[in-house]
This record gives C-alpha cells, sequence and structure tokens, in this order.
C-alpha cells in the first residue's frame, strides 16, 4: 500500500503515515488475512518510509481474540 500526502498551503516533505481510522481499517483487514501489510508513506516529495505491518504504526489493535 502506498500513501503520499500533500497540502495546497506549503510544500510536505515530510512522510505522512496513515490517520488514526485508516490504521485501524488496514490493521483490521491485515488481521483478518493473517499476512502483514507493507506500507509505504512519503510527502509530495522527499523520504519514503517503509512500515513492514501495520503493527508497527498501531501496536495495540484491536482484535478478535479467540479463547
Amino acid at each position: 500500500m502506498a500513501l503520499v500526502a500533500g497540502s495546497t498551503k506549503h510544500k510536505t516533505t515530510t512522510p505522512v503515515p496513515p490517520c488514526g481510522a485508516c490504521r485501524q481499517a488496514i490493521a483490521e483487514y491485515e488481521v483478518k488475512q493473517d499476512l502483514p501489510i507493507d506500507i509505504y508513506f512519503m510527502g509530495e516529495s522527499g523520504e519514503v518510509i517503509r512500515s513492514k505491518s501495520l503493527a508497527n504504526l498501531l501496536p495495540f489493535v484491536f482484535e478478535k481474540a479467540i479463547i
């Protein structure tokens, strides 16, 4: 998954990660498929950050526990 964010007011050169609601939606999909999702994010230009799993961005994800 790749995310790029920009602004109409100023140049965005720092990486912009997914918002909280998006993180939760991605986490639910990751848990459902039982596989990590690579996420790449950046601003309009500059450094690209790679996360090998949403768990790196949302460590205490809500998930259904099977007991």
